[in-house]
């Protein structure tokens, strides 16, 4: 029997054992308590690897799906923990969206021209491992040094998985996870981290930390004085619709005056912000909170 055949039984075991030990209508209602957590709807191509997963585990936790169910709406909060580091997305990479951080970059340098001696705050919304906050970083210095000004900012990266966040402070990468023309300009703020791998020098370092958050819940517990550049790509793009919406409308409100939020092109594409502007950026979707003397002046 070839390995191809025999990895496809062995799945169609898996989702046998699962519907014994997890009936459909107990998955409804775990999907339903997991959506709830995190926001994320499970698409139905992800349905067999999501029902593998949980069949695992409840092998080695050693419950049924009625009792497993009790336990998690009991105490369950480590439980959840474990299977959204399990199950969700962690995909990211450094500059993911090239037109995005060409603006990061834009915003960053008039604000050190414009705003000469003003704290700048950035926030990474959903960063998984870290590369998107690390690249925040970079772009802010570069914008900093556009503007000829001495860099003062700090980035924040938030994800509701430990495990993505342990990873991203820990800050080391394959040397591949840079393209050959990263690495070659960003050179002099990269340090050898073992073998094939790098790190940033203290200089980003510095400038970001990482925190336990879920954007669902809408908590104010860092950069309370408000954040000049809101970073949410290829996050909620998991998200149902209505959901979507109510996670922008609390990222808008948590935006200073002339602050940006600055989402995915496919993320949001129906939102209409009464209180935003639209950024006028080829190839980006991004939203500006106009100054209070600039809403008198739009009225």
């Amino acid at each position: 029997m070839n390995s191809e055949r025999s990895s496809g039984l062995a799945a169609v075991g898996a989702l046998a054992r699962a519907g014994e030990v997890l009936a459909d209508h107990q998955y409804r209602l775990w999907a339903d308590w997991f959506e709830r957590r995190t926001g994320v709807h499970i698409q139905e191509h992800r349905l067999p690897f999501v029902r593998r997963v949980l069949a695992q585990r409840l092998g080695e936790v050693g419950l049924d799906g009625e009792r497993y169910l009790a336990a998690l709406a009991g105490s369950g909060e480590g439980e959840w923990r474990y299977l959204a580091d399990q199950l969700l997305i962690q995909e990211t990479r450094f500059f993911r969206h090239r037109e995005s951080h060409s603006l990061v970059r834009r915003v960053v340098a008039r604000h050190a021209i414009e705003r000469a001696g003003a704290d700048l705050h950035l926030w990474s919304v959903g960063c998984a491992t870290g590369e998107e906050a690390y690249s925040l970083a970079i772009d802010a210095l570069a914008g900093f040094a556009a503007a000829g000004s001495a860099p003062d900012f700090a980035v924040i990266g938030s994800d509701i998985s430990g495990a993505a966040l342990g990873r991203a402070r820990r800050g080391s990468y394959p040397l591949d996870a840079l393209s050959a023309a990263d690495r070659a300009a960003l050179g002099a703020l990269l340090e050898p981290a073992g073998a094939g791998h790098f790190r940033f020098t203290d200089s980003v370092r510095e400038r970001v930390a990482f925190v336990a958050d879920n954007v669902l819940d809408q908590r104010h517990g860092f950069f309370t004085a408000g954040v000049d550049i809101i970073f949410c790509q290829n996050l909620l793009i998991y998200f149902r619709r209505w959901r979507r919406q109510q996670a922008l409308n609390f990222l808008a409100r948590r935006l200073r005056r002339g602050g940006y939020l600055i989402v995915g092109p496919g993320d949001c594409a129906d939102w209409r912000p009464g209180h935003l502007e639209r950024v006028d950026a080829p190839g980006v979707l991004a939203f500006r909170r106009p100054l209070e003397g600039e809403v008198e002046a739009g009225d």
